[in-house]
């Protein structure tokens, strides 16, 4: 449904160019012809460019970690734009793959490869002619996902706001299996000074040493209790009652020592420092 949409937005902003005006084609040939040659050479080779689309997309907010941001004006503003590099970037990856099928497939052997390159390729025209479709697609994919994962999240997650949080105590992560080299145990939330993810592999760190999890830290950022556990960076989500100290460190950081951790230190950002003061103070009046 998306690419037909975007494909029809497409042939709208198309009316004004002579050469491929859906206005001329309709005139030329009939609506119905024009409309085989829509489906025909149009919106089936377009749908490889939404599963390359897609599938970057998957990756890209992966690798960024931008699956998740706050209700506030700002940091949709902020996810949006930060979307806007792959969108520009995604056509060189896409264009070359979806025109070879579509040239492949519609033109080859009639007119050899002689005409593939630069033309089907990828050339200036190309690039553009793709550029305000596949915006349209990116925007209307990435805002479906965030809306979708919105919706999933159970209600008592809709903030992590410390002042937000009217739940039981009990719908929270209580306890999380855990394993080392002697085995397989369940793991106290509560006695967990902080998780971690170090090449792939999500690990519980408690003053006994560390396990070996199953879960992840996005997964446990939604399961644990949000007064109790903080995610401080990509790699490491801490427990607040152990935080001890900070300091600054460099380059608007800070470093955070945590009590039953006394030979780490932690990185944090300013910005993520100040959402973690708001928890401790809070903590500290109640």
């Amino acid at each position: 449904m998306i690419p037909f949409l975007a494909l029809l937005l497409d042939q709208i902003n198309m009316i004004n160019n002579p050469q491929r005006s859906p206005v001329t084609g309709i005139q030329q040939a009939g609506f119905l012809h024009y409309l085989g040659y829509f489906f025909r050479q149009l919106y089936i080779f377009e749908l490889i460019t939404f599963a390359i689309l897609a599938t970057l997309m998957r990756l890209y907010l992966k690798w960024f970690n931008l699956k998740e941001i706050k209700l506030a004006l700002k940091p949709i503003i902020i996810f949006q734009l930060q979307a806007l590099p792959l969108f520009l970037v995604s056509i060189l990856i896409f264009g070359p793959v979806t025109n070879f099928f579509r040239y492949l497939f519609l033109l080859y052997p009639t007119h050899g490869w002689t005409l593939y390159f630069p033309e089907f390729f990828m050339s200036f025209s190309m690039y553009f002619n793709y550029l305000f479709p596949i915006i349209i697609w990116g925007y209307l994919l990435i805002n479906i996902d965030l809306l979708m994962s919105y919706m999933r999240r159970p209600q008592n997650f809709l903030t992590t706001e410390i002042n937000t949080v009217k739940c039981n105590e009990d719908f929270f992560l209580q306890v999380i299996e855990g394993f080392n080299n002697q085995g397989t145990m369940l793991l106290g939330i509560a006695d967990i000074i902080w998780f971690e993810v170090e090449k792939k592999h999500y690990y519980a760190y408690k003053s006994e040493g560390k396990f070996n999890i199953k879960k992840t830290l996005a997964e446990l950022e939604q399961e644990l209790n949000p007064k109790d556990f903080f995610r401080i960076n990509r790699s490491q989500i801490i427990n607040v009652a152990q935080v001890k100290n900070y300091s600054y460190w460099e380059f608007e950081k800070y470093i955070i020592r945590l009590t039953g951790a006394a030979d780490r230190e932690f990185v944090i950002t300013r910005k993520r420092l100040k959402d973690l003061k708001i928890i401790l103070e809070t903590i500290k009046s109640t």
